[in-house]
């Protein structure tokens, strides 16, 4: 099966050899378009370490985690490349966390290709402590309950609407949120709210009129996933999707209901400041690791390393 690396490289040297014999008028600027979507695939992707430096109240001390999401491992290796995954490796060690969180869609479907990640990660999960929660794409042909038990082997705890306590403070990692979710949220605690999908930015809770919850359930961080940076990120403009009206795209499934999903975000990549309770709760959401296609610009591959400090 041809991936998308190799496709666009076909093109490309198509594209190539017509200059030969084509008006070059024509043949260069599709000899251009086609050598940058080559080298924006996926071998050509480097992980970054992103810092974060976030005050929490009433820690005792310093802290160190660090964040991973949307590997979406396959065989084919077409949403991920192996060099993303020994990047994203060592950039845990370097960092040495005392916790790694993982916001979910380990795979892109199969979920067998959970043994991937495994193999992969089970060095990790040994030597730091792991949480995680799951996404999307780990229940979109079945329920993750495989999946859950493959991550728990090799001792990540998997957060479904439960508490990891850490410090004087607890994670809280959420199932997968969806329009006919509703966020139940433990009260009288401070929380570090995990959510795979920005879409929860959206509930009732974090609504003006919703003040008197508000005042009982004490939220100090957001972190989320699922939007890879927007995999095409246009200077000045964002993900060419906002360009669009949602009825545009009606005929092309996939992307009309990944332009509902964007149009409900109220984040799509980055530090985002969210007023609630008269204050405000820093949220970020990641680019990811993997991506649709293999194929990225202008947003990198990342993992998040976060200094919590008092």
């Amino acid at each position: 099966m041809m991936n998308f690396y190799n496709f666009s490289a076909l093109l490309m040297f198509i594209s190539l050899f017509s200059l030969f014999i084509y008006s070059q008028l024509i043949t260069f600027p599709l000899f251009l378009f086609f050598a940058f979507i080559h080298f924006h695939s996926i071998p050509y992707h480097n992980v970054i370490p992103v810092s974060l430096t976030l005050p929490i109240q009433n820690l005792t001390h310093s802290h160190r985690v660090v964040i991973l999401s949307d590997l979406h491992l396959q065989q084919n290796q077409t949403t991920f490349h192996p060099k993303l995954i020994k990047q994203s490796i060592d950039i845990i060690l370097q960092s040495n966390p005392e916790l790694v969180i993982f916001l979910g869609d380990y795979i892109q479907l199969a979920h067998e290709d959970i043994l991937l990640f495994i193999k992969s990660f089970e060095f990790i999960a040994h030597k730091f402590k792991g949480i995680g929660i799951i996404g999307n794409h780990d229940i979109k042909l079945r329920p993750p309950n495989d999946i859950i038990k493959a991550l728990q082997s090799i001792g990540i705890s998997i957060l479904l609407n439960e508490e990891y306590v850490f410090d004087c403070f607890h994670f809280f990692g959420i199932d997968y949120y969806t329009n006919n979710s509703h966020l139940l949220l433990p009260q009288n605690q401070q929380i570090v709210l995990l959510s795979h999908t920005p879409s929860v930015l959206n509930d009732t809770i974090f609504s003006e009129s919703n003040e008197n919850n508000q005042q009982n359930i004490h939220i100090s961080a957001i972190f989320c996933g699922h939007t890879h940076g927007g995999q095409v990120n246009i200077p000045f403009i964002g993900s060419p999707l906002l360009l669009f009206k949602a009825w545009m795209l009606r005929w092309w499934k996939i992307m009309y209901l990944r332009l509902l999903d964007l149009q409900k975000w109220k984040v799509i990549y980055g530090l985002y400041h969210l007023q609630y309770n008269k204050s405000s709760i820093p949220v970020y959401v990641t680019s990811g690791i993997g991506s649709h296609y293999g194929f990225k610009v202008n947003c990198p591959p990342e993992v998040v390393v976060v200094d919590l400090i008092p």
